[in-house]
C-alpha cells in the first residue's frame, strides 16, 4: 500500500532540506529562511514539518551537520 501523496509531498520537502543542508552547509547565509526561498514554502510550516519529520528542529539538524564535517 503507498502513502498517500500529500504525506510524499512532506517527505519531498523534508528530503530536499536535507539534501540543501548538505550542498550548501559552509554558506554562512543558509538558514530556514533561505531554504524556505529556494523551495517556495512558507518558513513556519517547514519549520513544523522538519520537526515533526525529524524529530529535531532545523537549525539543531544544520549545526550538528556542520560540527560532524568540521
Amino acid at each position: 500500500m503507498t502513502e498517500p501523496l500529500a504525506t510524499q509531498k512532506v517527505h519531498a520537502a523534508v528530503l530536499r532540506m536535507q539534501e540543501l543542508v548538505q550542498e550548501c552547509y559552509t554558506d554562512s547565509t543558509l538558514s530556514l529562511g533561505w531554504v524556505a526561498d529556494r523551495l517556495n514554502m512558507n518558513q513556519s510550516y517547514l519549520s513544523a514539518l522538519f520537526t515533526r519529520e525529524r524529530g529535531e528542529g532545523f537549525l539543531d539538524y544544520l549545526n550538528d551537520y556542520r560540527v560532524k564535517k568540521a
